[in-house]
């Protein structure tokens, strides 16, 4: 658990990483986008796996940032796609 937030079943889709979010009993599905991850790690990815791996490597900024939108309110139900991730 990073800055309070859990990070749970991350998936690859064409667009980056998609992942639940929970904090304090609330869940949020997120995207973390494959330009976002792209610009943090100073890499692009040719593979699923290398996609997944930039996402394991950077997952306490990804859950600081997820945890920016849960605090904002953000989804409500819908895949809130975290654009950037810096």
């Amino acid at each position: 658990m990073m800055s309070g937030v859990n990070i749970s079943d991350p998936v690859v889709k064409q667009d980056g990483v998609e992942f639940t979010a929970t904090r304090n009993g609330v869940q949020q599905r997120f995207l973390a986008h494959r330009q976002g991850l792209q610009d943090l790690d100073y890499s692009v990815f040719e593979t699923a796996a290398a996609l997944l791996k930039a996402f394991d490597r950077h997952q306490g900024q990804i859950a600081k940032i997820a945890g920016r939108a849960l605090d904002c309110g953000a989804g409500r139900g819908e895949t809130v796609v975290l654009q950037s991730l810096v």
